[in-house]
């Protein structure tokens, strides 16, 4: 976390724009997205204050401090004070919230059938953000020695903002102020944001229950209710569940609807194994695979965090963990040294033994066999589960073909003693 946050924070632009990815081609780290001005990093501050609590080390703190101030003061003048004042934050295309294409978004990303484009708009979860980093900020002011009233009155001041602009109370929901100064509500996860961060009082919480109910399906939760305007079941944003979605939803319950949390947990089991994999969306009533904008199935997330990373926070929040506290305890281990396989180089080499040999087992609702003659044991043709290297030594090759596959992989141990180097695709 904290060369991630160096990273960022040492390519902030002199106008104080930060981007959210640097990518490894880049000749100026961050350009690919600064020439944009796409900002989806406004949840900074309390990434730093998990870093600190996470570390016991307030250093990082104080490093990061000017450059988190400066931020702030960009996104302040560039998304509000420059446009209508409204002590909120707005965003000049969805991808700026990460939400991105949600119908509430469509005008000022493409535009709409009788609706041209609009140059921005302000939106429920970017007031959230501005209210949560506006508190993250009093937090770090303090435990740096500070006095964090006046960001405390700042967050105030938002909090006023959204409920006096943005709070729709027939619909009891939290809706996007357009351009054209009309509030658009769609109940999905663009206000669910606000009571995530704990913005709203007791009162709309309680007129935000219904809302909350028609997020939740039988295969997770929906970034969009069904009926709602541009609501699409097996699209994108749109409508389809994404694991952020059940993250924020399980975590809105744990605090403020616990009677859902079970219902909640349960829908996202009931996906989770569903499929051998991780998928960034999918049809919360059939369970399906949902798809882009643009008609491609979304890719699987195994190691994103928009995949098991959101979906393991879900389950962890089932049981009491605040996901989203700046507080909630971080293991403070080091990565690094790791390869796509998960073993750590780091380690001592040590020569095949007897914690190389693998036995028949069933991955995946398959039996994979060690060797030819295992494969013969379990009633296979000889060499049925590897044709190219037949052994009996079952405890030298480890193969892991499957008998209608036929794949085979070799550990970096195996081949320094000697055995092919050939090796097929990855088996997942």
């Amino acid at each position: 976390i904290e060369k991630a946050m160096d990273m960022l924070l040492a390519a902030q632009r002199e106008d104080g724009y930060v981007t959210h990815a640097i990518y490894i081609d880049e000749e100026v780290p961050g350009s690919s997205w600064a020439n944009s001005g796409t900002v989806q990093t406004p949840h900074l501050p309390w990434t730093a204050l998990r870093h600190c609590y996470a570390t016991g080390s307030t250093e990082p703190l104080r490093r990061w401090k000017p450059a988190l101030e400066k931020y702030y003061r960009y996104l302040c003048a560039s998304r509000d004070t420059e446009l209508e004042n409204l002590h909120l934050w707005a965003i000049f295309s969805s991808f700026d919230t990460g939400l991105d294409t949600t119908s509430a978004f469509q005008r000022v990303t493409y535009g709409e059938p009788d609706h041209e484009k609009e140059k921005y708009c302000y939106p429920a979860v970017f007031g959230a953000e501005r209210f949560r980093y506006e508190l993250s900020m009093a937090e770090i002011e303090e435990l740096l020695g500070g006095d964090g009233s006046s960001w405390r009155a700042e967050a105030e001041k938002t909090r006023e903002a959204m409920n006096r602009i943005l709070w729709d109370e027939a619909a009891g929901w939290y809706g996007v102020r357009h351009e054209d100064k009309t509030l658009d509500t769609r109940v999905g996860l663009d206000g669910l944001f606000a009571i995530l961060y704990g913005l709203p009082d007791e009162e709309r919480v309680k007129k935000m229950g219904p809302g909350v109910c028609r997020l939740i399906g039988p295969y997770g939760v929906r970034t969009v209710a069904e009926g709602e305007p541009g609501f699409r079941a097996d699209v994108y944003w749109r409508g389809a569940c994404w694991p952020k979605s059940c993250s924020v939803m399980m975590e809105v319950c744990r605090r403020c609807y616990p009677e859902l949390a079970e219902t909640v947990r349960d829908s996202l089991l009931r996906m989770v194994l569903r499929y051998p994999s991780v998928w960034e969306c999918w049809n919360v009533e059939t369970g399906e695979l949902a798809h882009s904008d643009h008609g491609f199935y979304c890719t699987p997330g195994m190691t994103s965090n928009v995949g098991a990373g959101d979906l393991i926070a879900s389950l962890w929040e089932s049981h009491g963990l605040a996901m989203y506290s700046t507080k909630m305890p971080l293991p403070a281990v080091p990565m690094k040294n790791f390869h796509r396989r998960t073993e750590d180089l780091g380690r001592e080499e040590r020569q095949p033994d007897d914690r190389d040999r693998v036995r028949s087992r069933k991955i995946g609702g398959r039996r994979r066999f060690p060797c030819a003659e295992g494969a013969a044991e379990a009633g296979r043709p000889k060499g049925g589960c590897c044709r190219s290297y037949r052994s009996s030594a079952c405890g030298q090759q480890r193969c892991l073909v499957t008998a209608d596959k036929k794949r085979f992989r070799f550990t970096t141990q195996e081949k320094a003693a000697g055995f092919p180097k050939k090796r097929a695709s990855p088996l997942f």
